[in-house]
């Protein structure tokens, strides 16, 4: 239960006081939300509140084919971190949102084999 608390005080959808969590307005507008609206408002939530997220974010949509080594990631989370598995964490936050990187992009992927992280592209129905 509190890692789900955390994470909510985390991104501003509760606030957790004395034993209690209280939905945020944001909290309660992505309860009542539909599919895409919680994950547009996930993924702003995300980049607003989450300083590595917006960070990866810049640095994937700053190169042109959208990839970085995900060693790069877990190097400066090391620096400020005792585990790297949280990039797993975040990772799976921005692809359960479908967070939009770049116009023409869909979404995220994890690290491949290779490790890298990179951009996926939308398939083109012609």
């Amino acid at each position: 239960m509190f890692p789900v608390a955390e994470t909510l005080q985390l991104l501003r959808f509760a606030e957790v006081a004395e034993g209690d969590i209280r939905l945020t307005e944001a909290g309660k507008r992505f309860v009542q939300a539909d599919l895409d609206q919680r994950k547009r408002l996930f993924a702003q939530h995300l980049l607003t509140y989450v300083p590595l997220a917006g960070h990866i974010k810049r640095v994937l949509d700053e190169r042109a084919a959208h990839r970085a080594p995900a060693s790069r990631f877990r190097d400066e989370l090391e620096d400020y971190m005792r585990c790297a598995v949280a990039m797993v964490g975040l990772l799976r936050w921005a692809l359960k949102s479908r967070l939009p990187c770049s116009p023409g992009r869909n979404r995220w992927s994890f690290p491949n084999q290779a490790g890298f992280s990179r951009l996926n592209t939308p398939v083109s129905s012609s």
